[in-house]
């Protein structure tokens, strides 16, 4: 999940340069959102072996 994590970051580095708000708004669609997706999967599985009292 760690690995993830600095994976979303490096996206969310290369969305920011990209200067036209449209194409911006479509990498976020294609790249970002669709990886954000996967972290939280990871984050839902994790929190199905973690004890309920955490």
């Amino acid at each position: 999940m760690y690995e993830d994590n600095k994976e979303l970051e490096k996206l969310s580095i290369n969305a920011a340069e990209i200067t036209d708000l449209q194409q911006r708004a479509n990498y976020y669609r294609d790249n970002i959102i669709p990886y954000m997706a996967k972290v939280r999967a990871s984050a839902d599985e994790l929190e199905l072996i973690t004890a309920k009292k955490y």
